[in-house]
């Protein structure tokens, strides 16, 4: 009896609290502990409505993907945040061509994501160019400890192929995914044509997202 009167003042107490701060924000109420994954550069988030987080393929074997667009040329960093404010990193876990075969179309560079919790998930992007637009190369050792700001490479525009279905420099795009081991990466909702800022948030790992290709919210 004593038991069950507790656990009504306990319920009653929540309703109140509920009541009186508000609902959560559904960001805060679907993540634990995660951490952001942004915007290498700025662009278009799948600039021509074919390529969205919620349909588009993940053959990287990631829980979502999207094509991110911008110039060729444009320089891409690495940017991440963990949600407490807390370090956060990345270490290369791979570095490999980003098509099959004959078909050439970039690199495909998979950062593991590191905070105080340890390991959290992975971020890859793909088509990346190691050479600027004067012939300067660059690239990130497989190994390497990535922190928030360093830089990963360029967009380009590489031959047509069934990869990579550009034919003008309006298309040249990265391929991102992400993934998480436990539950699902997800991704920020933002229609097809968004222009994001450089550093602007575009999905997480640390999600309690339910399956493959889910909205943050």
């Amino acid at each position: 009896m004593k038991k069950q009167t507790l656990a009504c003042l306990f319920v009653a107490v929540a309703i109140v609290t509920v009541m009186v701060a508000g609902p959560r924000s559904a960001a805060a109420s679907h993540f634990t502990h995660w951490i952001l994954i942004r915007a290498p550069f700025s662009g278009y988030w799948d600039r021509f409505g074919i390529a969205h987080p919620s349909s588009h393929h993940t053959p990287f074997g990631g829980d979502w993907g999207v094509d991110f667009y911008a110039p060729p040329g444009t320089g891409g960093t690495f940017f991440i945040a963990n949600s407490n404010g807390l370090p956060a990193y990345g270490v290369v876990a791979d570095r490999r061509p980003s098509c099959g075969g004959k078909d050439w179309a970039g690199w495909a560079y998979r950062f593991g994501l590191y905070d105080s919790s340890g390991y959290r998930g992975w971020y890859l992007v793909a088509h990346v160019s190691e050479t600027n637009s004067i012939g300067s190369p660059y690239y990130l050792q497989p190994g390497t400890t990535i922190y928030n700001g360093n830089f990963i490479g360029w967009t380009a525009q590489y031959n047509y192929s069934n990869c990579y279905q550009v034919t003008n420099a309006s298309g040249v795009h990265w391929h991102i995914e992400a993934f998480q081991p436990r539950h699902y990466s997800c991704y920020f909702p933002y229609p097809s044509g968004t222009y994001l800022v450089s550093g602007q948030d575009m999905g997480a790992v640390g999600s309690n997202a339910t399956a493959p290709r889910r909205p943050c919210w």
